[in-house]
């Protein structure tokens, strides 16, 4: 149960880190085509962690 908390734990600070990242992405006038190919990694990693949060708390933990 520890290990499932600690996991759940960075998984959530993995998410605010990809959050702001995109909110950097977001704020910056000029996207190379790079920036859009690492935007783009980061929303594809960004639906893993949550689906992995989504599955690691289940449905009694789940948030409103």
């Amino acid at each position: 149960m520890w290990t499932q908390r600690k996991k759940l734990k960075q998984l959530e600070e993995e998410l605010i880190a990809i959050n702001l990242f995109e909110r950097l992405h977001e704020s910056r006038n000029h996207n190379l085509e790079a920036d859009q190919q690492v935007h783009a990694a980061r929303q594809i990693r960004k639906t893993a962690v949550l689906a992995e949060i989504e599955r690691m708390r289940g449905p009694s933990q789940r948030r409103a």
